[in-house]
C-alpha cells in the first residue's frame, strides 16, 4: 500500500506489477521440448524423437501462480512385436524395438525364398519392413545328360549326388560326381564325352582310306 505523505509525495512510489514466471523446463529423454517464453500464459510444446510415442500431454502452459500446468510427458521406443517363424524354420530377433532386426533361417534342406529377403527391421512407424520369407525345400532339379553320355541322380535335393559316366569309347572330362548345395544348384560342372584317342585314330583311317580309294579309284 502507497499513501500520500505530509510533504506531497507517496510513501511507496517504486510499487510495480511484474508478470508471473514459470521457469525453464527440462528437456526430454529421447525428446525436447520447445518454447518462446517462460512467463504467464506462454506455451510449450514437446516433441518425442524419431521412433518414439509420447506418453503424456505435448503441451504445457504457464499458470497464474507461475508454475507449468499439468507434467512433463515420456517417449517411449516404438515396438513391432514378435514375428512368427516361417514354417521349416525360425527367427531370430533379440529385440523388436524401432531398429531392431530380424533374422529368418530355415532348417536344414530347406532355403530362403526370395533369397534377398533374409532380414527385416522395425521401422519408426513400428512395423516391420517388406515381407516375411518363406522356407522352402532344397531342390536343384534333373541335370541333362552330356553328349555320348548319362548322368545318374540318387535324388535332386540338398545332400543328394548324380553321377556322370560316358558311352563306350568316349573318355569322360570334368567331374564325375556333382551335388546338391543349399543354394539350390548342383556343384558347377562342365562335364563332357570326348572320344577315346584310339577311336579317333581309326575313324580318321577310315576316312582317309574311303577318300584314297575314292581317289584311285574314280
Amino acid at each position: 500500500m502507497s499513501t500520500c505523505t505530509q510533504y506531497g509525495n507517496w510513501s511507496a512510489p517504486d510499487i510495480f506489477c511484474q508478470i508471473k514466471d514459470c521457469g525453464p523446463l527440462t528437456g526430454l529423454t529421447n525428446g525436447n521440448v520447445s518454447y518462446v517464453n517462460t512467463t504467464y500464459t506462454e506455451l510449450a510444446f514437446y516433441f518425442c524423437a524419431t521412433g518414439y510415442d509420447m506418453i503424456g500431454n505435448a503441451t504445457r502452459g504457464c499458470q497464474a501462480n507461475g508454475t507449468w500446468s499439468g507434467s512433463p510427458p515420456s517417449c517411449r521406443i516404438k515396438d513391432c512385436g514378435q514375428l512368427p517363424s516361417p514354417q521349416n524354420g525360425y527367427v531370430y530377433q533379440p529385440f523388436t524395438t524401432y531398429g531392431a532386426f530380424a533374422l529368418f533361417i530355415c532348417n536344414r534342406g530347406y532355403h530362403i525364398m526370395p533369397s534377398f529377403m533374409i532380414t527385416r527391421f522395425c521401422q519408426a512407424d513400428g512395423t516391420w519392413a517388406s515381407a516375411s520369407p518363406s522356407c522352402q525345400l532344397t531342390d536343384c532339379g534333373n541335370l541333362t545328360s552330356p553328349v555320348n553320355g548319362k548322368v545318374t541322380h540318387n535324388g535332386t535335393l540338398m545332400d543328394n549326388c548324380a553321377a556322370y559316366s560316358c558311352n563306350t569309347g568316349y573318355d569322360i572330362i570334368g567331374r564325375t560326381n556333382v551335388c546338391c548345395h543349399e543354394s539350390a544348384t548342383w556343384t558347377i560342372t562342365n562335364t563332357t564325352c570326348r572320344l577315346k584317342s584310339r577311336q579317333i585314330i581309326s575313324v580318321m583311317w577310315y576316312i582317309l582310306s574311303r577318300e584314297l580309294v575314292r581317289y584311285l579309284y574314280p
